[in-house]
């Protein structure tokens, strides 16, 4: 991932600047890359800690407003799941698996488990 065009901003300690606009990206990307944040830094050339404050502001709900603006459209992405049913119309729960960005995995073993993974996922939603 190149780094934005042009010439960046400093503030007086040599801190560089970042866009809203570029976190964003950033950001984004990160979250369909399945990378680890260390390594991703380094892809965008990001210091590691200013990264990791972006990302950790995004998951506390900060800058989430900005996220359902023009540049979150398409961050989240839904797939159909069709669950299989026995004789007599109940649905076969063998464990469903879901990969969410990050790399981060939910499984889901049994019936009593899928009102907390459809809450869980309604939060990841919001932003």
């Amino acid at each position: 991932m190149k780094p934005e065009v042009g010439i960046l901003k400093s503030d007086t300690r040599g801190r560089v600047q970042y866009s809203a606009e570029h976190r964003q990206r950033v950001l984004e990307e990160f979250g369909r890359s399945g990378m680890s944040g260390a390594k991703f830094a380094q892809y965008a050339w990001v210091k590691y800690s200013t990264f990791a404050n972006w990302v950790l502001r995004r998951r506390r709900g900060e800058g989430c407003a900005s996220a359902k603006g023009e540049a979150g459209k398409g961050a989240m992405q839904l797939v159909e799941a069709v669950v299989g049913r026995r004789e007599d119309g109940e649905p076969v729960l063998g464990g469903l698996e879901l990969e969410l960005a990050g790399g981060i995995r939910l499984r889901i073993r049994d019936r009593g488990q899928l009102k907390l993974a459809a809450a869980l996922l309604r939060e990841l939603g919001q932003c």
